[in-house]
């Protein structure tokens, strides 16, 4: 009876009479609602307990499945710089249609940062990370057998490589997730690793890809190669966690409960004393995030904006107007090296396999530089908490 009589259990305690209600009868009502109304042990939070069981398997694990994200997009990216100057010359592209493939690439992004950042707010990191790997595989793959003349396949594969970077714009997306799972202690040094590190290393097989592939079979196997890991990733799936703190503002504190207990597990540390917090605020902060609080302003009515924040909005600009400085640098110099290689060591029209080889030799070489310096800015990052 006892058990049948939720609601009335909890309307005693609303009412204040705990003092007559027995701790077995609490005990029941957090059975029945999955909530944790007992206040037997301190309560602590999924970062409490993150930052208590610290760096073990568990993160280590979780290190490679969240970088492997980031070096398959990396050689999505960094094919381009091969493809293209193939592609120019076999389609005869002009050089505002070389430059479209690129500006598609890259609107795709843009468009896919902010959906696949929508998508895991609603239904979770998994469900954004593997949904972005997908369009990254799925259209990935497709670029390979588009139709051979200039009229038919250079729109497939100009729309083909849009959605691509589509699903590259959810790559922050396994950023976020592994920086919920890492102790603050540790997370600048991991997350440079993550975003840095494999992004290097992804761009280093690229090249490498391209030396070995480009001149022998040509740029269609190159593109089926590089789409690989992201398919490859895929069978993943069912080992990545969700993210317990995504768990806990979803009222799915079981779940969460269930995630911090494998991290105990494969840690050897046990959990901390107490119960695991809930989350009585979570309708709260389902709001949180929004750009209006990235920016620091509030809309006011008749299209008004006024300023909250105003630290927030010069961090939000600043931090904004860097990325696109090194993005810009970068990628510039991503899609011009294989052109300036090919200028300096061939002769004009000479697009010999011999020619192709040096050109991608000098690519690799000088991407593989790139790990030195990750290394070496790596050593001592600042912690991100």
């Amino acid at each position: 009876m006892r058990g049948s009589r939720a609601p009335d259990s909890k309307r005693l305690i609303d009412d204040d009479d705990r003092d007559d209600t027995s701790a077995e009868v609490l005990g029941a009502v957090a059975h029945l609602d999955g909530e944790d109304y007992s206040d037997d042990g301190p309560a602590y939070s999924v970062e409490d307990a993150v930052q208590h069981m610290g760096w073990g398997k568990f993160q280590t694990r979780l290190l490679f499945q969240c970088g492997a994200c980031w070096s398959a997009d990396a050689m999505e990216m960094m094919l381009l710089g091969f493809t293209l100057p193939v592609l120019e010359k076999e389609w005869g592209l002009s050089p505002g249609e070389v430059g479209l493939i690129g500006a598609m690439t890259f609107v795709g992004m843009l468009c896919g940062a902010s959906f696949w950042g929508k998508m895991a707010d609603k239904f979770g990191r998994r469900t954004g990370y593997m949904g972005s790997v997908v369009f990254v595989g799925v259209f990935g793959l497709l670029s390979t057998f588009v139709p051979g003349n200039k009229s038919v396949g250079f729109p497939i594969f100009v729309l083909c490589r849009l959605f691509v970077g589509f699903g590259t714009g959810g790559a922050p997306v396994s950023f976020g997730l592994f920086a919920e799972l890492v102790p603050s202690s540790l997370r600048g040094l991991s997350l440079v690793a993550v975003e840095g590190g494999f992004w290097v290393c992804g761009s280093i097989t690229s090249a490498a890809t391209a030396w070995a592939v480009m001149p022998v079979l040509g740029w269609r196997p190159f593109l089926a190669f590089s789409a690989l890991p992201a398919w490859c990733l895929l069978l993943l799936w069912r080992f990545l966690p969700e993210s317990p703190r995504y768990l806990m503002i979803s009222n799915r504190r079981d779940k969460a409960i269930q995630v911090l207990e494998k991290m105990s597990r494969l840690n050897e540390v046990p959990l901390p004393d107490g119960h695991l917090e809930s989350c009585a605020s979570a309708s709260m902060n389902r709001k949180l995030g929004s750009y209006s609080e990235l920016f620091g302003i509030e809309r006011l009515q008749d299209l008004k904006f006024r300023i909250t924040d105003a630290k927030m909005l010069r961090k939000t600009v600043l931090l904004m107007f860097i990325w696109a400085a090194c993005t810009m640098c970068y990628y510039g110099m991503v899609f011009i090296t294989p052109r300036f290689f090919k200028l300096s060591s061939c002769e004009e029209g000479d697009d010999s396999s011999s020619c192709q080889a040096q050109t991608y030799r000098q690519a690799f070489m000088t991407t593989l530089a790139g790990k030195d310096t990750q290394l070496l800015f790596n050593r001592h990052p600042p912690s991100v908490k």
